[in-house]
């Protein structure tokens, strides 16, 4: 424990030790109550966003300004995603990011919507 907030590893990324300012900041960012309030927002968010999603294709400047709000949405969970693997580690460890399996799955989500975003980039040109 330093400074109240438990240090999972001694080093995260090999990189951040225990006294590592951005790693001490991060940790006091991500355990913040409306952190996971801000993301859950986002989802409530992203949630309507794809509800929205017209399949039908008969409205394509609605499509495009959702596929916009996506990558917003995506990149928001990918910076989500490396605040907590600096704040605590990554896989090696214990409780570091991927020994929860509830960010495990928020992980292979992102990298999923990462590789969906790229495809689509690519299709499209």
């Amino acid at each position: 424990m330093y400074n109240n907030r438990i240090i999972r590893t001694k080093k995260s990324l090999w990189l951040f030790d225990e006294k590592s300012r951005l790693r001490l900041f991060l940790l006091k960012v991500t355990e913040h109550e409306w952190f996971n309030e801000i993301v859950m927002l986002v989802i409530v968010m992203n949630s309507i966003a794809i509800a929205l999603y017209d399949h039908s294709l008969q409205r394509q400047g609605l499509n495009q300004v959702l596929f916009k709000l996506s990558v917003v949405f995506c990149s928001i969970y990918t910076l989500e995603a490396i605040a907590r693997i600096i704040a605590n580690g990554f896989v090696i460890g214990k409780n570091t990011y991927l020994r929860s399996l509830a960010n495990a799955f928020d992980f292979l989500i992102v990298v999923v919507s990462i590789a969906q975003i790229v495809i689509k980039v690519f299709a499209t040109r």
